[in-house]
């Protein structure tokens, strides 16, 4: 049988759970479970992966997670805020209590290695298709099928997990376009957020310690693509020079 078609194991025990997404909340969840002697299948084929954010850690994060601070090498550390209302219109408060920057898929690689070395077993497979068994969950993979008792669902806004498990339960998805231009600049302790007359949404700007990201999210059926790629490139090119190449953008939809 070829490795496409290798089945992972069958989990039957009663305690048996299955974690569809090793994002941070899933990669946590598997986490936790496997330090308790759970049997855990945590399943995701991507991760760990850039998802179009800021990658802000609040303070109080660290104080309910004080393991996060094996990341802080590769934080920005942000002391400002500023909020705008458009390119000249806006004010800068000092934040008391700073914000931790950090690339997601850095925070992504950290979560998943803490799940794998606690127990929870890694299958890089994408999920297919759920069904309800009268002892729990089918999960069909490109890779096979993974039975378990218990299902938890960390797959994201449009979650799979969620639209088998809760049919009944909806999320209005907003589209999200971001940008991570090399160009760092002289403002590296301060966040930008910039609302809009115009639509209920915002831009932002988090400094990394290498680069930047920079994204627009806006309510769904507002802006197309086209329109938050431009928002980006306006903000970008007033009075802030790049020599860098252009930048990676990626797009995604967020739950509100």
């Amino acid at each position: 049988m070829g490795a496409g078609r290798r089945m992972f194991r069958v989990m039957t025990r009663r305690e048996g759970v299955g974690v569809v997404g090793a994002g941070p909340a899933g990669a946590r969840a598997a986490e936790l479970l496997a330090e308790r002697g759970v049997d855990v299948v945590l399943l995701d084929p991507r991760a760990p992966w850039e998802k179009p954010c800021g990658g802000g850690l609040t303070w109080s994060a660290f104080a309910a997670l004080p393991e996060l601070s094996e990341i802080l090498p590769n934080a920005r550390t942000i002391e400002w805020m500023r909020i705008e209302l458009g390119p000249e219109r806006g004010f800068r408060v000092r934040l008391d209590r700073p914000l931790r920057i950090v690339p997601r898929e850095t925070l992504g690689r950290w979560g998943l290695e803490r799940a794998v070395r606690a127990g929870a077993q890694h299958v890089a497979a994408k999920v297919d298709s759920i069904r309800r068994t009268p002892t729990g969950w089918s999960l069909r993979t490109g890779a096979g099928e993974v039975r378990c008792s218990f299902l938890v669902g960390a797959d994201g806004a449009a979650s799979l997990v969620r639209r088998v498990a809760a049919p009944a339960f909806r999320v209005e998805l907003a589209p999200t376009r971001v940008s991570y231009p090399a160009w760092v600049g002289p403002d590296t302790d301060t966040v930008v957020v910039r609302f809009y007359d115009s639509v209920a949404g915002y831009l932002w700007d988090f400094p990394r310690l290498h680069h930047r990201s920079v994204g627009v999210g806006v309510p769904n059926r507002t802006w197309p693509r086209t329109a938050l790629d431009a928002e980006i490139d306006r903000y970008r090119d007033a009075g802030r020079s790049c020599s860098c190449s252009p930048p990676r953008r990626i797009g995604a939809v967020i739950g509100t």
